[in-house]
């Protein structure tokens, strides 16, 4: 491949990856809409803000987080975006981090579920959303990376190109989250494996 071509191909990457982190946000928020007041009691437990306080913050993070997934997958000022996206992902990183030099394990309140406990796995996690956030928002401000729009009412090119587009970005996920579970899955595939049968049966005593 030449020059020309990885230059003409990266900005569909970057498209790729903000789709991804739209796609995150969906999966993130969804969850918490059905049970808003719980995901602000998760937030109170971290211990970081006035109990009063900390409970405004999580139901205003809520239309905040709903705001960043559409406009993260309709390409709506992707500079300013990107930007409110670091700092939301930058906030949850801290959030997680100070909790876990404190050897506390609350509940992470990520993706709406209340089983997950904030761990280092959570923590990666979060600085790999914030790191691609940070990315993509310097390449738009500097304008070096422009990022294309999905555009499904441009043909029907233009309609597959944005399907694929949505299929990579979830596939970018859900190899992310396989890298992350990289223990637990070598572990299930280590149960599956079948028992060794001895090469010659055992003789009679």
């Amino acid at each position: 491949m030449n020059g020309t071509a990885a230059v003409s191909l990266f900005p569909h990457l970057s498209l790729t990856l903000r789709v991804s982190l739209g796609l995150a946000f969906v999966l993130a928020v969804g969850p918490k809409l059905r049970h808003p007041l719980a995901f602000a009691r998760s937030v109170v437990e971290y211990r970081i803000l006035p109990a009063g306080l900390a409970y405004a913050f999580g139901l205003i993070l809520l239309p905040i987080e709903a705001f960043l997934a559409a406009a993260l997958l309709a390409g709506w000022s992707p500079g300013l975006v990107l930007s409110l996206a670091a700092l939301v992902f930058g906030t949850f990183l801290v959030a997680v981090g100070l909790n876990l030099k404190r050897g506390r394990r609350i509940s992470c309140g990520c993706f709406g579920k209340s089983t997950e406990k904030i761990s280092p796995r959570a923590a990666v996690r979060l600085a790999l959303l914030l790191a691609v956030s940070l990315l993509l928002g310097i390449l738009e401000v500097s304008g070096r990376v422009p990022l294309p729009e999905l555009a499904p009412t441009q043909g029907l090119a233009a309609f597959f190109d944005s399907v694929f587009t949505l299929f990579l970005a979830a596939f970018f996920l859900l190899m992310g989250a396989w890298i992350l579970h990289a223990p637990e899955l070598r572990d299930l595939l280590r149960g599956w494996r079948p028992a060794r049968r001895p090469a010659f049966p055992t003789p009679p005593e």
